[in-house]
């Protein structure tokens, strides 16, 4: 509707009043429903949240929606015939006119904050980034996996999967399907690679010669 809003209910509201209009409160500063405890809903008469978005097509077959703040979950995302997921979109430029991602572009990063004895403080977060300047064709990109140790504030990257499928621990430039800056331990198990080099947590196994650890050969092996 031209100059206004136009409600479901098939009312219009063409202006915006200090005051209580229409189940609405403007402070102001601030827009509100006049019982706080109300539920808004755009796309659904129903909100089973505090909001609640809804799409549905026009032939009733396929929904998609997200509800916020019900009393059990602070964000549901639902669809129905389709996937639920969560999209992030970025581009370089402006929105008129966006250009490609540099490398090392966060594309999405999920971060968590936990309150100390006086202030908030950064939590575990999973940062997923370019690996290369993007175009049509190339979208490398890695995910990252931070922590926080016991005693201290700073946020460290533990694991990493590159854009080649490589996992790294206490490593950002993984050169194997998995490599660890550090001790490995198994207390039950044993690590194997084809059949040929084997060390279990019982001491006994065999190594072929010519195994090398850490880029240099282990002397005194049997020759087959």
């Amino acid at each position: 509707t031209t100059g206004g809003f136009k409600f479901p209910d098939g009312t219009t509201q063409t202006s915006a009043a200090a005051g209580n209009v229409s189940g609405w409160t403007d402070g102001g500063t601030s827009v509100y429903t006049t019982t706080t405890t109300d539920n808004v809903g755009i796309g659904t008469t129903s909100p089973g949240g505090l909001l609640e978005t809804r799409y549905i097509n026009a032939g009733n077959t396929a929904s998609s929606g997200v509800q916020l703040g019900n009393t059990s979950t602070a964000i549901t995302i639902d669809n129905y015939t389709y996937n639920p997921q969560i999209t992030s979109k970025i581009a370089a430029g402006t929105y008129g006119s966006p250009s490609a991602i540099v490398s090392s572009q966060v594309l999405l990063r999920i971060t968590t904050s936990g309150y100390g004895t006086s202030a908030y403080g950064n939590g575990p977060r999973i940062d997923i980034k370019s690996e290369e300047a993007w175009t049509d064709t190339a979208h490398g990109a890695n995910i990252a996996f931070f922590t926080v140790p016991n005693g201290g504030t700073t946020t460290t990257e533990r694991l990493r999967i590159d854009n080649a499928g490589n996992v790294g621990i206490g490593t950002t430039v993984p050169g194997a399907k998995l490599e660890v800056a550090g001790n490995i331990n198994s207390s039950t198990g044993a690590l194997q690679t084809a059949g040929v080099t084997r060390i279990d947590n019982s001491g006994v196994g065999t190594l072929a010669a010519g195994t090398t650890i850490g880029g240099a050969a282990v002397a005194g092996l049997p020759a087959g």
